[in-house]
């Protein structure tokens, strides 16, 4: 007989939990076989026991609840953040596949009544989020694109906080997603993030229309407000917001301080929108998480240049060695030049997809090592 599991899930814990199911996608086996390398389980051991639980925790019904948090006792939101885990999973098993058939089918009703996510009653909780996260994962598993596809784009445009929602482009939050619908309220917001406007912009990324094209060109807008000054980016550019957890830089309380969850979704998204990995905007924020100290990354992006001027390749131990000296006789000394030889020892020259995996290595290894820890509990 199977048991199934309440999901003791809160609204951040939602929120964290979109942002570790989509590291999947950047970090690789890589990072997976780091942290098997450091005393970690196995990589597959850990996939295969957080699916179970999973599968565990589904509802008769099809969907995944919320035992605890309110908004999401209705399942549309939740069901979509694990569906999109489970479409990412290495290798899926018939049993898995059929929970995300019954996972799709308990979505349907909702769909019906309302047009985009919703619980089989027509309520909403992160419609946003769950279009997006439905989007992404029929795209993953290879689903036709259909009508519905159509449909939850255009709620995602429609979505965008911009004239139509009454965010002229002068307001901080214009260009931003929140949790909202364009029928829920006019000039509202719930507060613009750079978690589900990630998770929105990687669900528009195939849409080439000229709506979505001028979706990103607005969201690039927003982005660049919540890129700070050391590269890093900060969880939303609206004053005085509660939700940069990093808190602020001064008492005024307009300069958010920028930390690592935000940063990694502000790579994703400035990729999602057609920036190159090589763009000045995403090698900033990189360096930031690689070494994860703001004032390391003008030294690195010097390092850089001079090993561009001097043909140097980029392999490890590459770039003649007064490159290096001079880096170090102007930033200080050997810390700095440490901070040099990291850079042309990770390939900061290679191609692109390599370098941004390598940036956030060490953030894969730590989210390995929670998902082990969580699963073991």
């Amino acid at each position: 007989m199977t048991h199934h599991l309440p999901i003791r899930l809160s609204r951040r814990s939602f929120i964290s939990a979109a942002a570790v199911w989509g590291f999947v996608r950047i970090l690789g086996d890589v990072s997976l076989s780091r942290a098997q390398a450091a005393g970690l389980p196995p990589a597959a051991d850990v996939l295969r026991r957080g699916a179970d639980f999973l599968l565990r925790a589904q509802a008769a019904d099809g969907g995944w609840k919320s035992a605890v948090y309110g908004q999401l006792k209705g399942g549309a939101a939740l069901t979509t953040l694990v569906l999109d885990g489970l479409s990412r999973l290495p290798e899926r098993s018939a049993e898995h596949q059929a929970a995300i058939d019954r996972g799709f089918a308990f979505l349907s009703a909702g769909w019906a009544k309302r047009k985009t996510i919703a619980a089989p009653d027509g309520s909403l909780d992160f419609p946003t989020y769950g279009a997006a996260l439905w989007l992404q994962t029929r795209r993953r598993l290879n689903v036709p694109i259909a009508a519905l596809d159509l449909q939850a784009a255009d709620f995602l445009l429609a979505a965008q906080c911009g004239p139509a929602r009454g965010f002229e482009a002068a307001h901080p939050a214009a260009g931003g997603w929140d949790f909202l619908s364009a029928e829920d309220a006019r000039g509202i917001t719930t507060g613009t993030n750079l978690s589900v406007t990630r998770h929105v912009l990687e669900a528009l990324e195939p849409t080439k229309t000229e709506a979505a094209d001028a979706a990103r060109k607005a969201a690039l807008d927003w982005l660049a407000r919540c890129q700070q000054r050391d590269g890093g980016f900060a969880f939303t550019p609206e004053p005085g917001s509660l939700n940069n957890k990093a808190e602020y830089s001064d008492e005024a309380l307009l300069q958010p301080r920028s930390y690592g969850p935000p940063t990694c979704d502000g790579v994703r998204a400035l990729l999602a929108c057609g920036v190159k990995a090589s763009d000045t905007g995403v090698f900033d924020a990189s360096a930031v998480l690689r070494l994860g100290a703001p004032e390391h990354v003008a030294a690195i992006r010097e390092h850089h240049v001079l090993r561009a001027r001097l043909g140097a390749t980029g392999g490890r131990g590459a770039g003649p060695a007064p490159d290096r000296q001079r880096h170090a006789g102007r930033r200080g000394g050997r810390g700095v030049e440490a901070v040099a030889d990291i850079a042309g020892q990770s390939g900061l020259r290679a191609d692109d997809a390599g370098r941004l995996g390598g940036a956030l290595s060490g953030l894969g290894q730590y989210l390995v090592g929670r998902v082990a820890r969580a699963c073991a509990q």
